[in-house]
């Protein structure tokens, strides 16, 4: 199949802005500046781009720390991918104010995106990470006012291994009572291969894995007995916790223009090392006006 081929007409714009060390480029160091289209966006990881090291890039880096990471390059590790190693750095992950490294691009407007990541143990690539949690790969999706201080607001998605086995975590981070406050959900990850789908319509966001024998994305679900919810937000209104439902955030503080990036983080060190390798991220050019636009740009993915 054609990579390309799920690419429709722009609909809505995107813009890369000037935030970082790498702000050119298409993904493989050539010297565009700007970005005008989703399609342009999309990265199929061609090239070769030292990201932690500066090289030029339409990714923009942002870790203010500056020890979330061990490296973030795309094509020099493994050709045709990007490929993230996190730091074991206690609370280096995306909770509350705590964050990890977020390699993103700025999105105004609606938008789905999807993404195919391979999660591993850092010096076993057969394996989830085996020991320390929350060591995991995914989406980030983020308000740029934040700045970590009692003001954080963004959704994520990732899989990896989440609260001591193989998991996928749908968090909301808001602001509530002066501090910034997470509640996650965790469903169970047998592969250590995944398609991801993050879509936005408004201030909702909708969450799809890819079944793989079935060809088709399912929606992230709450189901009773088997998904598990945690963190220190407590339940949300828009997820009914009874029986079987779907599941979406409203997070109406997230602006019109957010930060859409790619995260591998670790929360609780331990001796493993998480390593992700992300095969392509492709945007929907026609950008989604409903849920039932989310998933129809990816109706093949490889």
């Amino acid at each position: 199949m054609n990579k390309y081929s799920i690419y429709g007409t722009l609909a809505v714009a995107l813009s890369i802005v000037s935030c970082g060390s790498n702000i050119s480029g298409v993904g493989s160091g050539s010297s565009s500046s700007s970005l005008s289209s989703f399609s342009e966006a999309s990265d199929e990881f061609t090239g070769s781009v030292n990201i932690l090291g500066g090289d030029p890039s339409d990714w923009t880096y942002y870790d203010p720390s500056g020890n979330r990471i061990v490296s973030a390059d795309i094509g020099q590790t493994v050709s045709g991918k990007m490929t993230i190693v996190a730091a074991n750095v206690s609370n280096g992950a995306w909770y509350e104010d705590n964050y990890s490294a977020h390699i993103y691009k700025n999105v105004t407007g609606n938008f789905a995106v999807a993404a195919k990541f391979k999660v591993m143990q850092a010096d076993n690539f057969a394996i989830f990470p085996s020991s320390g949690d929350f060591k995991a790969a995914g989406f980030v999706i983020r308000d740029p006012s934040g700045s970590h201080s009692n003001n954080e607001n963004w959704v994520m998605y990732n899989y990896g291994r989440n609260n001591g086995s193989s998991q996928r975590e749908i968090k909301k981070t808001f602001v509530s009572g002066g501090s910034s406050r997470s509640t996650l959900y965790l469903n169970p990850q047998a592969s250590q291969t995944e398609h991801l789908l993050v879509c936005r319509v408004g201030s909702n966001f909708y969450f799809y894995y890819y079944d793989e024998s079935g060809s088709q994305w399912i929606q992230e679900q709450y189901i009773s007995g088997t998904t598990t919810r945690t963190g220190s937000g407590g339940a949300l209104a828009e997820i009914s916790e009874s029986g079987t439902n779907t599941m979406y955030f409203n997070h109406s503080s997230i602006g019109s223009t957010a930060r859409v990036g790619l995260i591998t983080h670790s929360y609780i060190s331990g001796s493993a090392q998480v390593r992700a390798e992300i095969d392509y991220v492709r945007f929907a050019a026609t950008a989604p006006s409903s849920q039932s636009d989310c998933t129809s740009a990816f109706t093949t993915v490889d």
